[in-house]
């Protein structure tokens, strides 16, 4: 009889806490921006130019001693991994530069098509 009246407590409680929190149960706002926002904000102005940026081949350090014949990497997610274990395909090129320049190019052109009118 107890047990009874304690799940039946227990019922009424959630029931009242989920009754109260509308705000906790409603979906969020998205937080994708849009180009309107470029506008209005510099630092979003400045952060297509630094993706760009950051794309561009810097032809720097690269550890690609683990893609030789006598060397094997521990980490699951290196793409070299991935070539040994033969993955490495035309739709999946770890060491290809052109998808990032091609997409830099692109930003670089949006950020100066916009620049001049940002605030």
């Amino acid at each position: 009889m107890i047990t009874m009246y304690k799940n039946i407590l227990a019922l009424i409680v959630v029931v009242v806490m989920f009754a109260g929190c509308k705000k906790v149960l409603s979906p969020l706002d998205d937080n994708h921006r849009t180009l309107q926002n470029i506008y209005s904000d510099p630092y979003f102005a400045e952060g297509i130019l630094m993706n760009a940026y950051t794309r561009l081949p810097t032809n720097g350090f690269s550890f690609n001693d683990v893609a030789t014949d006598d060397a094997v990497t521990n980490d699951k997610f290196s793409p070299y991994l991935n070539m040994a274990t033969g993955a490495w395909s035309a739709a999946n090129n770890p060491v290809e530069q052109w998808t990032n320049s091609f997409t830099a190019i692109s930003y670089l052109n949006l950020f100066l098509q916009q620049v001049d009118t940002v605030n």
